[in-house]
């Protein structure tokens, strides 16, 4: 007895996945691993601006205490003047006579960092405890 073959193909369900299957499956991940990749540079840098922020609002407050203990008649506005010891900063006062004993100063810290420019001010009062109006 000859048991004929069958013409069509006998189909077993196997488990696994298609290439197409396997193929969209990656492209979804790469799209997912790529959002999250440049999510993390964008926290990082603004990690470091934030960084350089901190620098430089310490930097300003110093500036202005040394203002503070200064004669009252030298505190006058000055010019961009970089900080020693920190070649990306630089500052500036903007005085402003408000009476004979006091005077409004703003203290402006600018940096740059890899093309990048920030700056941050503080602006204080300074009395002249010396003189009575």
């Amino acid at each position: 007895m000859r048991r004929r073959l069958s013409q069509t193909p006998v189909l077993r369900d196997e488990g696994g996945f298609t290439l197409i299957e396997v193929l969209v499956s990656v492209a979804v991940l790469s799209i997912l691993v790529a959002g999250l990749v440049s999510l993390l540079l964008e926290g990082a840098e603004s990690a470091r601006d934030g960084s350089w922020m901190m620098i430089a609002v310490n930097l300003a407050e110093g500036k202005v205490e040394e203002l503070r203990r200064a004669d009252f008649t030298s505190v006058t506005s000055t010019g961009a003047t970089p900080f020693a010891g920190f070649p990306e900063f630089s500052w500036q006062a903007a005085v402003t006579d408000r009476s004979l004993v006091l005077k409004e100063v703003t203290v402006t810290v600018s940096w740059t960092n890899k093309g990048r420019i920030g700056s941050t001010s503080i602006t204080t009062l300074i009395f002249n405890f010396t003189q009575t109006p």
